[in-house]
């Protein structure tokens, strides 16, 4: 079977955007690691439970915040970034160790 027309063909926009979203790719790993450091120092601290897995928690926390920017941008509705930091506020407290 032969390999549609243009199969192999370089597209010139390719590799750049390669790069842009391995920069992006890099700039959310940063950002989890961050918010998993800070989750990690609030469990030292007694602020969060223990049941909390920082790790899981900062990857939820960096994909629904960047969902909503791109949900926000797309809408052109901020009223979507508040309604999801509300929701975010939500599931924290979830995690909040109890005095």
């Amino acid at each position: 079977m032969r390999a549609p027309i243009g199969w192999k063909q370089k597209k010139p926009g390719l590799r750049q955007n390669r790069k842009r979203t391995d920069g992006l790719a890099g700039d959310a790993l940063g950002r989890i690691g961050r918010v998993t450091v800070q989750l990690r120092e609030a469990q030292a601290r007694g602020e969060i439970v223990t049941t909390c897995k920082p790790e899981k928690t900062a990857q939820f926390l960096v994909a629904s915040l960047n969902g909503a920017i791109f949900l926000s941008k797309l809408t052109r509705d901020p009223d979507v970034m508040k309604r999801c930091i509300g929701e975010l506020d939500r599931y924290l407290a979830l995690y909040k160790a109890r005095s």
